[in-house]
């Protein structure tokens, strides 16, 4: 937890296709922000709360092993 007057870091990562385009989580304190990258073009989403996230991955992940 940030202390008053201190900005919490800012935490990312990334991950790349064999084409190039990238998809990067970046986290701070507002929240999750999700960016997609392909060529020139770069779409930014968020932020989102982090637990809902997590959450939302984590149902997803759940559900991957039940198919």
């Amino acid at each position: 937890m940030a202390m008053a007057g201190q900005e919490m870091p800012v935490h990312a990562v990334e991950a790349t296709d064999p084409d190039g385009d990238a998809l990067t989580v970046t986290m701070d304190a507002q929240g999750l922000w999700v960016t997609c990258t392909s060529g020139a073009d770069e779409v930014t989403l968020g932020p989102f709360p982090a637990e809902a996230m997590a959450e939302a991955l984590s149902d997803l992940m759940a559900a991957s092993r039940t198919v």
